[in-house]
């Protein structure tokens, strides 16, 4: 494009019935002025294009990082949620165990106690068959002696008596609790107590 200065040194040859030079001249400073007046508008058109594509590339950059931006913060989100399902998994799978752990410690304790509480009913059992025959043996002995005394005891005669059973079944408890078993002296003199 011819700058309006270049516009101003063309020269044109003289000829025979040519134009009025005058006129040419003046022709030529008009279009000069005009062309003058377009050249600058169109440099102004440039560097305001030159401005608004630098404000359109910056606009675009913008919204570039504002995409990567909402992308990382939705990559960002995306992680925390799988990094607190994750985190809710182990809670969960660590209370699993814990649970799973105190319940077998439970039924070991249960079992525990179960076999404690067996032990006991046997012993129990075994307590029960040896107070009922040494009752029965006693009974026995009470039955002969009756059978082969003639006479009756006194009030007084029969609490020595029994007095004396007393000390020896006592001492019969004492021998039962060397040997683990409970002695139930309390029942042994409710029995004798009421026996007629």
């Amino acid at each position: 494009m011819l700058t309006p200065r270049e516009l101003l040194k063309v020269e044109f040859k003289t000829v025979l019935r040519g134009y009025n030079p005058q006129q040419v001249d003046e022709f030529v400073k008009t279009v000069v002025a005009k062309y003058e007046e377009l050249y600058q508008e169109n440099q102004r058109l440039k560097e305001e294009l030159e401005r608004e594509r630098a404000k359109s590339d910056k606009l675009q950059q913008n919204e570039r990082r504002v995409d990567e931006l909402i992308e990382l913060a939705r990559q960002t989100a995306d992680d925390a949620r799988q990094a607190a399902r994750r985190e809710a998994e182990a809670i969960l799978e660590e209370a699993r165990i814990a649970a799973a752990r105190e319940a077998e410690q439970v039924r070991l304790k249960l079992r525990d106690a179960l076999g404690r509480l067996h032990d006991l009913e046997r012993r129990e059992r075994l307590v029960r068959r040896r107070i009922k025959a040494l009752l029965h043996s006693l009974l026995d002995q009470v039955e002969r002696e009756e059978a082969e005394e003639p006479y009756a005891l006194s009030e007084a005669e029969e609490e020595d008596e029994t007095d004396e059973l007393l000390a020896e079944w006592a001492g019969d408890a004492a021998t039962a609790e060397d040997d683990d078993m409970p002695a139930r002296h309390g029942k042994w003199e409710a029995t004798l107590s009421s026996a007629p």
